[in-house]
């Protein structure tokens, strides 16, 4: 079986750069422990976790943090914990931070802001300032 293009970000965390894989098939975002500095706490829990392949992903636990994306602070995610696989940012994060995400340009933009103003915001031109409905063409 043939994989196609992975596309990775640079994630900031804790003075480090963490090469990231965007991942939509993936629900969570897991981050291996090696990159955790012993000071942080792991939150334990109970989740299970299933790989690709329906293999079990162990989990130490997980932790909160800002996600950081060349010195962009995008907001609060939770990674989960494991030694067993790479970074990983999963779908969750993707959608939650309003991530838009341009493969082909190589760029993720926080669509969240765009699109609200898109629905606040009334195009306007003289006409219907004067009271006139009629558009300019």
């Amino acid at each position: 079986m043939s994989m196609g293009r992975q596309h990775f970000i640079n994630f900031n965390f804790f003075s480090q750069n963490i090469k990231m894989l965007l991942d939509t098939g993936s629900m969570i975002n897991i981050l291996p422990k090696k990159y955790i500095p012993e000071s942080i706490n792991i939150t334990p829990n109970d989740l299970k976790v299933l790989a690709y392949n329906n293999s079990s992903v162990p989990i130490y636990g997980f932790l909160e943090t800002d996600l950081i994306i060349d010195g962009t602070n995008w907001g609060r995610a939770r990674f989960y914990v494991s030694d067993n696989f790479s970074p990983i940012l999963g779908s969750a994060s993707i959608e939650d931070l309003e991530m838009t995400i341009n493969l082909k340009r190589k760029k993720i933009v926080n669509h969240g802001p765009i699109e609200r103003m898109a629905n606040i915001c009334n195009v306007v031109n003289s006409s219907s300032i004067n009271g006139s409905d009629q558009f300019d063409a």
